[in-house]
């Protein structure tokens, strides 16, 4: 089956929290601490006004009529956008979907005249696969959020 990559629309919105929740949890290595207080501050209105935001990129990968994938980008600001969140279901990882989500938003934010792409990364792996994409480390941060280690990592657009 192929994969479609689109933005969220309204009607998506519950699956794409539920997605977002489900594949953070299974797949990000976040404290649970730090998984509730993310769960907590995307409640489904944050999601729907986030999502509505003609700024923001909230995409999903869709095979069939199931999200296997997401990606949560918010508002540029100062021509720099932000990607919150990029999952993949651990079923549907090495398909390339990762990568078009992330190539699909990096589309968007040239298009709304951003220069540069930027995201943390909560594992040496990780940077490598945006490593491929383009982007480079910018700095490591240890003991960072929720004591983590975390990779600061951006991309000229």
């Amino acid at each position: 089956m192929s994969i479609d990559i689109r933005s969220i629309k309204p009607e998506d919105v519950e699956t794409f929290r539920e997605t977002l929740f489900l594949l953070s949890s299974d797949d990000v290595g976040f404290p649970e601490e730090a998984l509730q207080h993310y769960w907590k501050s995307w409640a489904t209105d944050a999601i729907t006004k986030a999502a509505l935001d003609p700024k923001s990129v909230f995409l999903g990968a869709w095979e069939g009529g199931a999200m296997v994938g997401l990606l949560m980008g918010m508002a540029p600001e100062g021509g720099v956008g932000t990607v919150v969140w990029l999952l993949v279901s651990r079923a549907n990882q090495r398909r390339g979907i990762g990568r078009r989500l992330f190539h699909e938003a990096c589309r968007r934010y040239r298009e709304m005249g951003s220069h540069k792409v930027k995201l943390t990364v909560p594992s040496r792996e990780r940077a490598t696969f945006y490593e491929k994409q383009g982007m480079q480390v910018e700095g490591f941060h240890m003991n960072h959020w929720w004591h983590m280690d975390m990779w600061s990592m951006g991309m000229q657009l």
